[in-house]
């Protein structure tokens, strides 16, 4: 809860006046801005993301997490920002071009959007890492046979991600037994080193099919790993399954705690105003 991430905040601010952490200072910035979102300190969390940057603008995580901070809060255009600024500063840095890929269809800047990607798919993808860039740049231009046979070669050339890839392809081409298959595979290869997600993928697999029970041991397996990448569309998908299951009290109460700390997602304010009209009449 909020009471948590406060005392993350604190505990970073009194570690930050310890003479030992001073080669810790960053990292323990970097907790503490996501601790400040996190209990709905938004504009504060942005402020000590910036100044990190001016401090070392080198640092490609610090504008993901930036980036992502201004997305949450609805803030697109400042969100492309960030992310062109991480591009300008490191080309090959791929994460910072899917990011932006999002916000520029987010921001109706469909030319930039398409033109991004044309940039990807055309690079000579010969080691497992270039392959599976590519590979998410067919993805995300809908041609899911080209997306599926580089992410089987990068698994092939042992990039175990590239099977987190292949598992989501086949769930976009409506194979959702195999892709159920291949995303379970891939948690068994590594539990330790997976891409969060994956719980999210499965949690909507098992939604689809009615199978609610799996699905919140999906998410509950997610949630457990902390603040990760996957925590906004798990914590949306924890509302959206109680809503399934007609507990609009929960649905309500986690659409609510959803909202708090990512209050720009428009899409979900509407679908809270409709569990909050069916918990009255329910």
């Amino acid at each position: 809860g909020k009471g948590e991430y406060k005392s993350a905040v604190s505990y970073a601010e009194k570690a930050l006046k310890i003479d030992k952490f001073s080669d810790l200072d960053r990292e323990i910035k970097y907790t503490e801005s996501i601790a400040l979102f996190m209990n709905g300190q938004g504009d504060e969390a942005e402020k000590l993301c910036e100044n990190l940057i001016k401090e070392d603008d080198s640092d490609m995580e610090m504008y993901m997490l930036y980036g992502g901070i201004k997305k949450a809060d609805g803030d697109t255009e400042g969100a492309i920002k960030v992310y062109e600024s991480a591009i300008r500063k490191k080309k090959s840095y791929y994460d910072a071009y899917f990011a932006l890929y999002e916000q520029y269809i987010s921001a109706g800047q469909n030319g930039a959007a398409e033109e991004l990607l044309e940039g990807l798919t055309s690079m000579d993808a010969e080691k497992a890492s270039e392959m599976i860039v590519a590979g998410k740049a067919w993805y995300y231009k809908k041609d899911y046979d080209k997306a599926l046979t580089l992410f089987a070669q990068a698994y092939e050339k042992k990039a175990k991600k590239g099977l987190y890839y292949v598992a989501l392809t086949k769930k976009m081409k409506g194979k959702l037994q195999d892709a159920e298959n291949d995303f379970l595979t891939y948690i068994s290869l590594d539990k330790n080193d997976l891409i969060p997600e994956v719980y999210n993928q499965l949690a909507g697999i098992y939604m689809e099919r009615s199978k609610y029970k799996k699905a919140q041991e999906m998410l509950t397996q997610g949630l457990a790993l902390g603040d990760t990448e996957a925590t906004q569309n798990l914590m949306r998908n924890q509302a959206i399954l109680y809503e399934l299951q007609g507990n609009y009290e929960k649905a309500v109460e986690a659409g609510n705690a959803y909202l708090r700390i990512y209050p720009g997602d428009v899409a979900m304010q509407k679908e809270l105003s409709f569990m909050q009209t069916r918990k009255k009449d329910s």
